[in-house]
């Protein structure tokens, strides 16, 4: 490996170098959103949420960090924590309901929530998406791997890529979030945008909307419709320029997770959340939306809050 990466320590850099101090005002939503925040005293061991994940029945999967983070499943009413599984970085969760784990400082693991299998070809796996073949496609410190269930295919950039997001479009095209900008990737031929828009080009999260517009979340947020280019920060409407994770819902709306709490963008007007109107903490780390569409909030110190539509 060229270096390991310290998930946490990156985001504390990245997060601290691009404080913002403008203020914006923003709309409030005209009716009164539910929220439940889900501690330890609930079942929820993890504190610190890296990852989340939802399956074909609705469970969630979430990742935690540190002594007290491991893998959790909650069906909505239980809660079951897999103690021999932590530090999860990323979930993936593929058409046989199998987990695909990216563990920080471990290797790949797949878990079909009885036996737990371990690739120790590629290790400190921070993200992973699955294509519509199947195929896994895995990013860490040392680029893009591509898993087909058989074999590992190291697609090399000609560059060093340390890789913290990917998501893949209709087209098959791999959107990937690196330390210097997006890279697309079409099988073939590779792509780099380094001008999003930021002074800062650390990519942490990704994602694509239903038009194909890209969302690449890092320093603020910036979206790329295929020739241009638009940058958003907190004069626009979010809540802090530190932008660490990004969801879209089936009405196409974008929620943001900063440190400073989330935030929502449905094209027009931006609505902040924090802990003031709702949220268990305001260092949002992970957003991921449920069949119902309900918004699940993994924070960095607060365990986890879901917003129900």
């Amino acid at each position: 490996m060229k270096k390991q990466l310290n998930f946490n320590r990156i985001l504390f850099v990245v997060f601290i170098s691009v404080l913002g101090f403008a203020t914006y005002s923003c709309e409030k939503e005209s009716t009164k959103p539910a929220w439940i925040t889900y501690s330890k005293a609930d079942g929820n061991i993890n504190t610190s949420i890296s990852s989340i994940a939802v399956d074909a029945d609705d469970n969630k999967w979430f990742g935690g960090l540190n002594h007290d983070g491991c893998l959790t499943k909650f069906d909505g009413t239980n809660w079951t924590n897999y103690d021999s599984i932590d530090n999860v970085m990323a979930i993936a969760i593929d058409d046989e309901g199998n987990k695909w784990l990216g563990i920080n400082g471990g290797y790949l693991t797949r878990f079909d929530d009885k036996s737990i299998s371990i690739y120790e070809e590629i290790a400190n796996v921070t993200a992973i998406a699955i294509d519509k073949e199947g195929n896994k496609w895995l990013g860490n410190s040392s680029g893009i791997v591509e898993f087909d269930g058989k074999d590992f295919i190291h697609h090399n950039s000609g560059e060093d890529m340390s890789v913290f997001a990917i998501a893949i479009d209709e087209q098959g095209n791999k959107w990937i979030g690196t330390y210097t900008g997006v890279v697309k990737f079409d099988g073939k031929n590779w792509t780099k945008y380094t001008s999003v828009g930021w002074f800062y080009h650390f990519i942490i999260d990704i994602a694509v909307d239903k038009q194909g517009i890209v969302w690449a979340v890092g320093s603020g947020v910036s979206k790329f419709d295929g020739e241009n280019w638009t940058t958003y920060t907190k004069k626009d409407g979010l809540n802090h320029i530190a932008v660490g994770s990004v969801a879209i819902d089936a009405q196409n709306n974008k929620w943001f997770g900063t440190v400073e709490g989330a935030t929502k963008y449905d094209g027009r007007k931006w609505t902040r959340y924090t802990t003031a109107n709702g949220l268990g903490g305001n260092y949002v780390n992970k957003i991921a939306i449920d069949k119902r569409g309900n918004k699940w909030f993994g924070t960095v110190d607060n365990g986890i809050t879901v917003l129900m539509d």
